[in-house]
């Protein structure tokens, strides 16, 4: 068993086509097996399942994110260099960075769930403060918004200044 593994992670080993295989295999049968107990254990709750692909599918995308593609190409490289053929760097890249996520994950879910009783009463009292941040940056982002159309689409007359004042910002102001 443990000459098996041996060889599927050696880079040196005579049947690179075999390994590459192997590793197409395991990632569709983990797929597959994974998608199936999704399947059963959230049948009763569409709404899960539903989350459950949308997370699949946003991690999809994130796996082709420059920085990902950047760091695999990095090590490829590298490892070419050095005369090895790395077949299995960006299974052992996005093994990694998955269980970093998943520890992260279950960091995040053990916190709320320690701390889940004790913040009924923070919560309460943090309210009118939120909403005074809210409306703070609320009105920055119109002042921000009123100054930059106030600078590029001022044609100078009257009806574009009480266009501005009574707060038709972006568009309105671009038109003829």
């Amino acid at each position: 068993m443990l000459g098996h593994l041996t060889s599927a992670l050696d880079d040196a080993s005579p049947h690179q086509g075999r390994k590459i295989a192997a590793i197409y295999v395991l990632l569709f049968a983990f797929n597959a097996v994974v998608w199936f107990w999704a399947f059963v254990t959230l049948s009763a709750h569409p709404t899960l399942l539903g989350t459950a692909l949308l997370a699949y599918v946003l991690g999809l995308r994130h796996a082709v994110d420059a920085d990902h593609i950047a760091a695999i190409d990095n090590v490829v490289r590298k490892l070419m260099q050095e005369g090895k053929r790395p077949i299995s760097a960006g299974l052992f890249f996005s093994l990694g960075h998955s269980l970093v996520v998943a520890i992260a994950v279950a960091v995040i879910v053990g916190t709320a769930f320690a701390l889940q009783g004790r913040l009924h009463q923070q919560r309460q009292r943090s309210h009118p403060v939120w909403l005074c941040e809210l409306a703070f940056f609320e009105q920055a982002q119109r002042a921000q918004q009123y100054e930059h159309d106030a600078q590029h689409c001022h044609r100078g007359d009257r009806w574009s200044r009480s266009r501005l004042r009574q707060g038709c910002y972006s568009q309105d102001c671009r038109g003829s």
